[in-house]
């Protein structure tokens, strides 16, 4: 009798065994599952972003003229640009030579939050978007420019960081690229980070980006991904893969 009731507690718990691992599976399931449904909704936010920024720069230069950012005597061409009751100025104007910012330095150096001639252009791009009503989701313009997120650059709809934007020329070897890009980084002052795990987008979010708007080649084309690690594919793979890729954007292509 002691025996069948061993038995019993035996097969009992491990039928309790069985229905905790059975449980612990479908909590995983549906873990990965709403994390795929995020990362979607946040690549397609990413995607309409880009475009949404591209739609208004060409637009600003057909309208204009000019790049925003770069533009010359942007006060009395563009209305935005000055404050309504009280007269003052609320962009600065750029040189007009047909560049946003600095056109020498390195795509992961340049930081593009430094005051004067030629990193205020880029400071001003998205000043000038904003005074021409091309782009949302600042404050209003002030003539105070406080460096921040939602104040001085956009915030990405990835969830993490935001928007500068450079003239790339020279690029690290093995890629290959130039123009104007949009870099997505984590922090809104200095040039992105290169610690691992500590940027923007991992190998898998960054590959997603890239296979639905480029050529599917993270080194090259109007999409690259720069960083510690970033283009490995056994961590992309992983269920919580790093962080390591800073992205850049092609305005025009």
């Amino acid at each position: 009798m002691k025996k069948n009731n061993f038995s019993s507690e035996r097969g009992s718990g491990l039928a309790a065994f069985l229905f905790v691992l059975v449980v612990i599976g479908l909590a995983i399931g549906a873990f990965m599952m709403a994390q795929q449904f995020l990362g979607s909704a946040r690549t397609k936010g990413t995607i309409a972003q880009i475009e949404g920024y591209k739609t208004a720069v060409i637009g600003f230069k057909q309208l204009y003229n000019a790049l925003p950012g770069d533009m010359y005597n942007v006060e009395k061409r563009v209305p935005g640009c000055k404050d309504k009751e009280t007269g003052a100025s609320l962009c600065e104007e750029g040189d007009g030579n047909g560049f946003i910012g600095e056109t020498k330095g390195n795509l992961m150096e340049l930081d593009q939050t430094l005051e004067g001639f030629p990193y205020s252009e880029t400071l001003q791009f998205w000043r000038h978007l904003l005074a021409a009503d091309m782009i949302g989701g600042f404050e209003t313009l002030s003539e105070d420019l406080d460096i921040a997120w939602e104040r001085s650059h956009p915030l990405s709809k990835l969830g993490v960081g935001g928007y500068h934007v450079l003239f790339m020329r020279n690029v690290p070897e093995g890629y290959s690229a130039s123009g104007h890009f949009l870099r997505l980084q984590t922090f809104v002052s200095g040039p992105p980070v290169l610690g691992e795990g500590e940027n923007v987008a991992s190998y898998a979010e960054a590959i997603e980006l890239e296979k639905k708007m480029d050529n599917g080649n993270l080194r090259s084309g109007n999409i690259i991904a720069v960083g510690p690690s970033c283009i490995n594919e056994e961590e992309g793979s992983s269920l919580f893969p790093p962080k390591n890729c800073v992205l850049f954007f092609n305005l025009f292509k």
